[in-house]
């Protein structure tokens, strides 16, 4: 129908149609040839082809060229999208010698009682359920993230009020005063005045505190000889003699 209200002479019900599905795409095939070979059988209206992701296109030496792994072919006649698929399915694919897609086969079946509104319908609700599932998981990580920071609040209040609880234990508790340290006790092995001392030990005590004679003070304290000074005096003295 048109914007004016009118009807299209052309336009055909959606029930009256016919879809066939191709579960696989000649190689190094675009969607426009593969038209040009369907179209035979009947006027087309609508497609839909899904290409491979581009890393299951990656290889080594880099990223292949854009394939395509089936599609989605909407005649404006059921009965010419039935020919079609009855005609080309398990056929060779009519290309040149040189192609990659020579020898192939077609793989071609029609879909009874379904339409391109469906596959419409199916992709808007995989789009639906792939955004619920986003919102959930986000629901989820949120919910977990203000669980973890209500405990690390929690635990924060905690350090505090025990480290409120120590300051005021440490400032209500009555101060100490320091003992005085007691005298340093002798070793039990020190001789005192007491005990006698053992035969041939003489106490330092007494002997610090003999007066030193003054004769004995005067002496002059010997001097050191040197054995080479000698030797050489001597030697000099015989020298002289002889």
């Amino acid at each position: 129908m048109f914007a004016d209200g009118g009807i299209d002479k052309n336009y055909v019900p959606t029930q009256e149609r016919g879809v066939v599905f191709l579960s696989s795409i000649p190689s190094n095939m675009r969607p426009n040839e593969v038209r040009l070979h369907l179209q035979q059988y009947g006027t087309l209206f609508r497609t839909k082809f899904t290409a491979f992701p581009k890393k299951e296109r990656s290889s080594g030496h880099g990223i292949m060229p854009l394939q395509f792994k089936n599609g989605y072919v909407e005649f404006l006649k059921k009965d010419d999208a039935v020919r079609c698929a009855s005609t080309l399915n398990g056929q060779m694919v009519a290309t040149k010698k040189r192609r990659k897609s020579h020898g192939q086969l077609w793989n071609i079946r029609f879909l009874e009682g379904f339409s391109m509104s469906d596959l419409a319908e199916e992709r808007e609700e995989q789009t639906r359920n792939r955004k619920e599932l986003e919102h959930r998981i986000k629901d989820r990580e949120k919910s977990a993230n203000e669980l973890f920071r209500q405990m690390v609040m929690l635990k924060k209040k905690d350090t505090q009020e025990q480290a409120a609880a120590r300051e005021v234990q440490r400032k209500d508790a009555p101060t100490v005063q320091s003992a005085e340290r007691p005298p340093r006790r002798a070793p039990s092995n020190a001789p005192s005045s007491e005990t006698p001392l053992r035969k041939g030990k003489r106490d330092r005590s007494e002997t610090r505190d003999i007066p030193v004679p003054e004769a004995v003070a005067d002496v002059p304290k010997k001097r050191r000889v040197d054995s080479a000074a000698v030797k050489k005096t001597l030697k000099t003295k015989r020298s002289h003699a002889e």
